[in-house]
């Protein structure tokens, strides 16, 4: 086709014959725009610069000839036809010329040729060129088609009549055979040869589907190499129907997929090794998809939530194991639209199918599979750990507690202490003040309201003392159960009608070594309280029975037998924030005519003082309850020693009376020497020792105070006993203590008394010492 106007390259040194052949060209009706050109160098300039459609040149020219012209031509527009227009050519240069590339000539001398030479001339070179692009698409395609056989690997196969044996093999066929190029005839019987006995039938019977049903053609199969290695192929391909629907041929191609068979194998071993450890895991492990539904639930979950995967797989998980405050806490569908960062970890509650509270720990990653994302967590039930943890915070608190009991108790027993010597002194000088009063006077009826407000100070000290785990008593077995069921006798006597009691008091052979008073006064303290918080009427339920402890136990007492008492109540209750401080002196919540806030105090003190605990429960509204644990043993029948009764209490013996306080020893000194005796008085322990060392038998008893600088009480009756071995001490302490408390065996001290009752119990005391020569 030629275009609407032809660009022409003209070059001619003749002007004449250039218009003439732009008059033929026109005149011959073929539209053109002709650049003409008369000389090389202007020829070689307009084809760098212009493209044409058509070059004409002259065979001879002054600066060239038509060899030159047309080898620039080709060099720079190969693709452009090239017509010689000149004077007489001999037909050997003619030949020539053609056989250079030469497209045309046109003698000058029958210009009207041009009209016919210029458009055959442009069509051929139109169809040179298309003829060349073709046959260099088809040589691309073909490089193409072998880069990628051979890049995928396969071999290529053609069956050319189906009706035959005879068939083609590629060169890579033979490879994968394991074979050199034509070393077996490519026959389809030679082919099943080759195949895995047991693939045989199936590669004949996917080859008929294909022919007679068009089933596609996409079989995998086996064959061991003439190596012996056995290597899995897949062949594909595709016949070609007659008009009759018969098939004629058949190509396609093989391709080795060991390698891809051994990765689905593996694939498939790991499938099954995650599989058992997900089924075999303790752990739940669940997998939502991104919309939140279940789709992966395995026997663990079921155990732990009780839901089968029947009635988990494909809900909603958030909106069916978790409470509404949870889910948005953590839902994972949120999880999966954010940053997706694997082992998220954090504690929270899951419902169980029976609507119980679960905590568990929850991992979660994110995995990509399918083309979307899903979300897998490991729910691990941390019950036990939750457990174990609030028994550590219990246990902290315990000894927090005991920490500031122990601290509030050494600080009581240091007031005690103190007080007793205010005490000691006010007692003695009222005492001693009684003698000298007429019965029945005023000033004898003041003295004994003073001995009275004193005795009630006297009581409010062991109290505290008490508390304070100082008050150490003579100990002997006492039997609990009667102690508790004489209580109860006393308190139903006293308690409303409106107030049940029941008790349960096991018959137990095993006694507590302790006073009997003292459990008494526990039992009367716990059930007041109870009648307190049950001002509408309720139950009192009392409890006692034997239990055994291992070496491991909440309350972190030795391993051994115990007896459990329990004092319940249906009343109030006790608020959270009042329970750590129920047991601190003074605390209360009775009005102030009804309690001073040492009850149970005094309580925890006396079950402290038994190597017991004592524990307390309840909850706003809920009621209260006690226990107590007392270490207990065998009842074993002792004798008692009867105490001689003693009359007299006047004497002349010289007595050592040695006390930092001075008003102590001042009224001792008095009171002692209104009884006949010789008082010699000292404030320092240190001086007293030295006195004794220098006349050890100058003095026939030493009473002595519990705490003084430098030396304590225990102390100097120990040096004392060095140089006066049979020299008796009296130890007065403003604590309650006794002959069993530590420290005081084998010192010499024949009794102890507390200095509150010194001026009660003294001139008695000393009559049995003197008249024994031995231990009370």
């Amino acid at each position: 086709m030629i275009p609407p106007e032809l660009h022409i390259l003209h070059i001619e040194d003749s002007d004449l014959d250039a218009e003439l052949v732009r008059f033929t060209l026109e005149n011959g009706g073929i539209p053109c725009d002709i650049c003409w050109v008369d000389n090389f160098p202007a020829f070689v300039e307009e084809l760098e610069t212009n493209r044409y459609d058509l070059i004409l040149a002259d065979f001879s020219l002054p600066d060239c000839d038509g060899y030159k012209t047309l080898a620039v031509a080709q060099e720079k527009a190969p693709q452009t036809p090239f017509v010689l227009v000149t004077g007489a050519i001999g037909e050997e240069l003619a030949i020539d010329s053609i056989k250079a590339g030469v497209t045309d000539y046109v003698l000058k001398s029958n210009l009207v040729r041009l009209k016919t030479a210029v458009p055959r001339a442009i069509e051929e070179a139109r169809a040179s060129w298309e003829k060349r692009q073709a046959l260099a698409d088809l040589q691309l395609s073909e490089e193409r088609f072998e880069l990628a056989v051979k890049g995928s690997g396969a071999g290529l196969w053609d069956w050319s009549d189906v009706n035959e044996e005879q068939m083609w093999w590629s060169p890579r066929i033979y490879e994968l055979f394991g074979l050199d190029d034509g070393e077996l005839p490519p026959t389809r019987s030679q082919f099943y040869t080759l195949l895995h006995p047991d693939d045989v039938a199936e590669a004949k019977a996917a080859i008929r589907r294909h022919l007679l049903e068009r089933v596609p053609y996409d079989v995998q199969y086996r064959l061991y190499n003439k190596q012996g290695k056995l290597i899995w192929l897949r062949s594909r391909g595709k016949a070609i129907w007659d008009a009759n629907g018969q098939a004629t041929r058949m190509a396609g191609y093989l391709q080795d997929i060991t390698g891809r068979k051994k990765a689905q194998e593996e694939r498939r071993k790991l499938d099954e090794k995650y599989r058992a450890i997900i089924k075999s895991a303790r752990d739940a492990i669940v997998m939502i998809d991104a919309a939140g539904l279940v789709t992966l639930w395995n026997p663990a979950a079921e155990r732990m939530l009780g839901f089968s995967p029947d009635e988990i797989l494909g809900r909603v998980l958030h909106e069916t194991i978790m409470r509404p405050a949870d889910q948005q806490k953590i839902c994972l569908c949120k999880y999966l639209q954010g940053a997706r960062k694997n082992e998220a970890a954090v504690e929270l509650t899951v419902a169980d199918k029976n609507g119980q509270q679960v905590p568990v720990e929850l991992t979660a990653s994110a995995v990509f599979q399918d083309e979307q994302w899903y979300g897998i967590g490991i729910l691990r039930d941390i019950s036990e750990r939750k457990q174990a943890e609030q028994r550590q915070r219990d246990l902290e608190q315990q000894l927090r507690q005991t920490q500031k009991m122990e601290a509030i108790g050494t600080l009581a027993g240091g007031i005690a202490h103190d007080f007793n010597n205010i005490l000691a002194s006010i007692l003695g000088y009222a005492a001693m003040l009684e003698k000298q009063l007429s019965v029945g006077s005023r000033q004898h009826r003041d003295l004994l309201e003073v001995l009275n407000a004193a005795d009630r100070a006297k009581l409010l000290v062991r109290q505290i003392l008490t508390f304070s785990r100082q008050g150490g008593q003579e100990k002997c077995p006492v039997q609990v159960g009667l102690i508790v069921k004489e209580a109860l006798k006393l308190l139903r006597a006293s308690l409303p009608s409106t107030i049940e009691i029941e008790q349960s008091i096991a018959p137990i052979d095993e006694v507590v070594l302790g006073d009997a008073t003292q459990i008494h006064q526990v039992m009367m303290n716990l059930c007041t309280n109870a009648y307190h918080a049950m001002p509408k009427g309720g139950v009192l339920r009392v409890s006692l029975q034997k239990t055994d402890l291992g070496a491991a136990n909440f309350w972190q007492l030795p391993a051994g037998p115990y007896l459990e008492l329990q004092v319940c109540d249906t009343g109030t209750g006790i608020e959270a924030a009042i329970l750590e401080r129920i047991f601190d002196p003074y605390f209360t919540t009775k009005d102030a005519e009804t309690g001073t806030g040492l009850g149970l105090s005094m309580v925890r003190g006396i079950i402290d003082g038994l190597q017991g605990k004592i524990s307390v429960a309840g909850r706003l509204g809920e009621g209260t309850t006690f226990t107590i644990l007392l270490p207990c043993r065998l009842f074993v029948e002792e004798e008692i020693e009867d105490i001689m009764e003693v009359t007299e209490v006047w004497g002349n013996e010289h007595i050592l009376l040695v006390d930092d306080e001075m008003s102590l020893v001042v009224v001792g000194k008095e009171y002692l020497e209104d009884f006949g005796y010789r008082v010699t008085i000292q404030t320092g322990s240190s001086a007293a020792l030295r006195q004794v060392q220098a006349e050890p038998g100058r003095f026939d008893l030493v009473i002595t105070d519990l705490t003084m600088p430098h030396m304590t009480g225990i102390e100097l009756a120990r040096e004392l006993k060095k140089v006066a071995p049979e020299l008796p001490v009296i130890l007065c302490s403003g604590l309650q203590m006794s002959l069993d408390s530590e420290g005081v065996a084998g010192t010499g001290i024949r009794q102890v008394l507390l200095k509150t009752e010194m001026f009660d119990r003294l001139p008695t005391l000393l009559r049995m010492i003197f008249t024994q020569g031995g231990d009370d």
